[in-house]
């Protein structure tokens, strides 16, 4: 059932005052921060503007999980949680300019998280328990790679995520990539069970018409 309301008239002020030019300017450094997985050129580069202050806001969260069950208990379980940015048609012909070669940013608002109980292989990479921060990079071969980084060292330097491109080091996952069957809207993160091998799942991530996907597998 749909409800009428009467139009509301609304007094405006006849002036910028300060508030609302503040109020803009967050709002419009928050929609550059937050416009892709792929951060725009470098932090430098977007924040040419200083601005001291403070902004709080309720942003939206996916989460990915898988559990495995024991007799009679949880033997263990893992899950990615991470802001889903839409893909923008910009992006079909940046992408490589925005990629190559670069470190970037993976979902958007707080960083996307892997927390896992249980040791996992990405391949022939192990990964131990623990809680990791993830971005993503792009060899300038064109190889795309899952980092994982310690958050304890991340949370030291006070790196936000759109600063994804000055953290250093971390674990190299290798993704395979193809061009997705159909275009995903926005970032998508998705872990499917093998059917001959419950231990041993597929971690896909979409996003536009690509699509990066791994194998995983649990030690439990």
């Amino acid at each position: 059932m749909e409800v009428a309301h009467d139009p509301i008239e609304v007094a405006r002020p006849s002036y910028e005052d300060p508030h609302s030019m503040r109020s803009k300017l967050l709002t419009t450094i928050a929609s550059i921060a937050v416009l892709s997985l792929l951060v725009a050129e470098s932090p430098a580069a977007l924040l040419h503007v200083l601005l001291q202050g403070t902004m709080v806001y309720q942003p939206e969260r996916l989460s990915e999980r898988c559990v495995f069950f024991g007799v009679d208990t949880v033997s263990g379980s893992y899950s990615i949680d991470y802001g889903s940015p839409a893909w923008s048609a910009d992006y079909d012909t940046k992408f490589d300019d925005l990629t190559l070669g670069k470190r970037v940013r993976f979902g958007k608002d707080q960083w996307t998280t892997l927390d896992t109980s249980c040791p996992l292989s990405f391949g022939k990479i192990d990964v131990k328990a623990g809680l990791y921060y993830c971005a993503l990079e792009r060899s300038k071969k064109g190889e795309f790679f899952l980092v994982l980084l310690d958050h304890e060292d991340v949370r030291k330097a006070r790196l936000d995520p759109f600063a994804s491109d000055r953290t250093k080091g971390g674990l190299m996952l290798p993704l395979e990539h193809a061009a997705a069957s159909e275009p995903a809207k926005a970032l998508s993160i998705h872990i499917e069970k093998d059917a001959q091998n419950e231990k041993e799942q597929t971690l896909t991530i979409a996003f536009g018409p690509h699509r990066l996907t791994t194998r995983v597998k649990a030690r439990v």
